[in-house]
């Protein structure tokens, strides 16, 4: 018998459950809906730093009193 037969039979046995783990993983991610907490947070972190139009001041024109 060839000693890495029962290295073999380890690493698939091994495999198995690994896929069958990720196979619950799978699972149970697609229960859940919507978007990652993480995501979520980097879209609120986002929404908040994101320059506002009244913070920007009058558009040159109206600075220097020319008209268009």
């Amino acid at each position: 018998m060839n000693p890495l037969d029962r290295h073999a039979e380890i690493a698939a046995m091994h495999r198995r459950e690994m896929e069958d783990a990720a196979a619950r993983h799978r699972l149970a991610r697609s229960v859940h809906r919507g978007p990652s907490p993480v995501l979520r947070l980097y879209a609120r972190i986002w929404w908040a730093s994101r320059p506002r139009v009244d913070a920007w001041g009058p558009p040159p024109a109206a600075r220097s009193g020319l008209t268009a």
